[in-house]
């Protein structure tokens, strides 16, 4: 970090300091990790002092709020198995493009796009929803892709 000081000495005359002050600040990794690391710190100045210690010495102190991100990429097996019920193929409808369902708080989108076959983008946009949350006990169109 470089402190940098304008000011006036005893008879008048404007100066210019620059002082560079290397700092260091650790943050310790999670255990067992293992994959490629990528951080983007971000540096905020929150406060800035001084005091003269004696004519011709300045003590300068910032206190700087650290933040950032860390991500971590980690390569693994997502699906270790599928298998294709051949014994209990998927009926197709063609009579209806929509179906409702009931659902409470505690329904997930997921599941409840597995179970009619749809995508939960389509379940979504069919309800205006803006996240795969269910907010409040109700009603959801669920669009069926045949």
């Amino acid at each position: 970090m470089t402190f940098c000081v304008i000011g006036r000495n005893a008879d008048g005359t404007p100066l210019y300091l620059e002082n560079d002050s290397p700092f260091e600040h650790e943050i310790p990794l999670p255990e067992n990790v293992n994959g490629e690391i990528s951080i983007s710190p971000d540096l905020c100045i929150e406060n800035c002092t001084y005091y003269l210690a004696d004519e011709t010495t300045a003590e300068l102190k910032a206190d700087i709020k650290i933040g950032g991100e860390m991500t971590i990429q980690q390569t693994g097996t997502m699906i270790s198995e599928l298998r294709v019920l051949t014994d209990k193929p998927k009926e197709k409808n063609d009579k209806y493009a929509l179906k409702i369902c009931y659902c409470n708080e505690s329904d997930d989108i997921w599941e409840i796009a597995k179970k009619y076959s749809t995508s939960i983008t389509a379940i979504l946009e069919e309800n205006e929803l803006t996240n795969d949350k269910i907010s409040k006990q109700g009603m959801l169109l669920i669009p069926l892709m045949n």
